[in-house]
This record gives C-alpha cells, sequence and structure tokens, in this order.
C-alpha cells in the first residue's frame, strides 16, 4: 500500500496513537496506585468493623444474659410481692 491509498489522515492518526501510548501507560500506572490506596483504606474500615461488630457479639454473649436474668428475677419477686401483698389486704 501506498501513501496515495491510505491518505495523510491515516498517518496523523497512527503518530498520535504513537505520541499517547506513554501518556496511557502514565495515567493507568497512577490510577493503579490510586485504586491501590483505596483498597488499603477500604481493607482498614472493614478490619474495624469486623472487630468491632465481634466486640458486640462478645458483649452480647457474656455479659447481657446475666443482666436481662436480674433484672428478670428481680421484677418477678416485685410483681410476686405486689400480688401477694394485694391478696393478703
Amino acid at each position: 500500500m501506498s501513501k496515495q491509498e491510505l491518505g495523510a489522515v491515516v498517518f496523523a492518526g497512527v503518530g498520535v496513537m504513537l505520541l499517547t501510548f506513554p501518556g496511557n501507560a502514565w495515567a493507568t500506572k497512577k490510577e493503579e496506585e490510586q485504586t491501590r490506596k483505596l483498597m488499603e483504606i477500604k481493607d482498614s474500615r472493614i478490619k474495624f468493623m469486623n472487630e468491632y461488630l465481634s466486640g458486640i457479639k462478645v458483649r452480647g454473649k457474656y455479659c447481657w444474659p446475666n443482666g436481662f436474668f436480674f433484672r428478670f428475677t428481680v421484677r418477678y419477686f416485685i410483681f410476686t410481692a405486689f400480688v401477694y401483698s394485694e391478696t393478703c389486704f
């Protein structure tokens, strides 16, 4: 193929493509760096939330049942005392 068949516009397009390759490579490299930084930030947030939620689970597993049981027994005794005091009079 000759220059006459392709035209000058094709050569100009190929030249622009060759000139933009380094810029595209640089932009891709920067995008990968930013994505990596973003993933590190997301990873730290996910680790924090997992730790926080596991703390809530541990607290619920070991602390709350005793408190609920204590409240229930105290209210039960208050209720029974109230019922017996009402029936005695």
